[in-house]
């Protein structure tokens, strides 16, 4: 119950975790000014803190709507360890559901630290717990453990709950995705256009009510310096068995970087 990410997120997230960290070096070189001059400035040091604001038309979690198949305003902030990959990221969204209480959920709260890092050129991990609050349901709120092991274009991730959606029985998520940067000659000569591709498996309990399923996502995003437009298809094989919510759904979203 929670954002699409990434995403993957990863939408993934990658999903529905934003796990930006800052690079903390630089390359530079300099030559001594004359006397006379004043002495140039240095740049300006990255900041640790970063953010994202969202607008979406359905809060769309592992294939089921989180949102009723209503709009969804979401935003968060993470601050990060440059020198370590460590990180604290507060997000969150409105939401619109039953908790096993009977209790309507209206917004969502996650708490995360994780570490992220790249490992050489092409290899990158994220490793990170999150705490799933609604205040108005708190018997839905639940912690999970999620790990993204990303090589070149693809993404594995691996997320694994003990108490599941609150119901204390044991979930976990297996996800796959690729995100392809496409050549700007194969799109209109658009730069910085990514499509994306993922699907996923949710085994949950079924003597707790829940049903496993698996779920499919197919997406374009195209960024314009810090904002990112996305367009996604996602779906699944109807094993949830919560219609409307499982049905197919186009899902749009601009995001806003800071």
């Amino acid at each position: 119950m929670k954002k699409i990410n990434l995403l993957v997120y990863s939408m993934l997230t990658a999903s529905c975790i934003t796990n930006a960290y800052a690079d903390g070096s630089s390359n530079s070189t300099s030559t001594a000014a004359p006397s006379s001059a004043p002495a140039a400035s240095s740049p300006a040091p990255t900041s640790p803190v970063t953010g994202t604001f969202d607008i979406t038309n359905n809060y769309v979690f592992r294939g089921i709507s989180n949102s009723d198949n209503n709009p969804a305003v979401q935003g968060g902030f993470t601050y990060t360890f440059a020198s370590t990959g460590i990180y604290f990221n507060l997000w969150g969204s409105n939401v619109d559901f039953l908790d096993p209480h009977n209790h309507v959920a209206t917004v969502e709260f996650d708490t995360i630290a994780g570490i992220a890092n790249d490992v050489g050129k092409d290899f990158h991990y994220d490793i990170n717990i999150d705490r799933y609050n609604y205040p108005r349901a708190s018997s839905a709120s639940y912690d999970e453990l999620i790990t993204a092991l990303t090589y070149k274009i693809f993404t594995a991730t691996l997320g694994y709950s003990t108490n599941v959606y609150g119901s204390h029985k044991k979930g976990t998520y297996y996800n796959g995705a690729i995100n392809y940067d496409v050549t700007p000659k194969y799109a209109l000569n658009l730069n910085d256009v990514t499509v994306m591709a993922a699907v996923g498996h949710y085994i949950l309990p079924e003597s707790a009510g829940l049903f496993s399923y698996t779920d499919y996502m197919l997406g374009v995003k195209k960024t314009l310096g810090q904002y990112v437009f996305m367009l996604q298809w996602t779906g699944t094989n109807g094993e949830a068995r919560q219609p409307p919510l499982d049905n197919d759904q186009l899902v749009a979203t601009v995001q806003v970087n800071f």
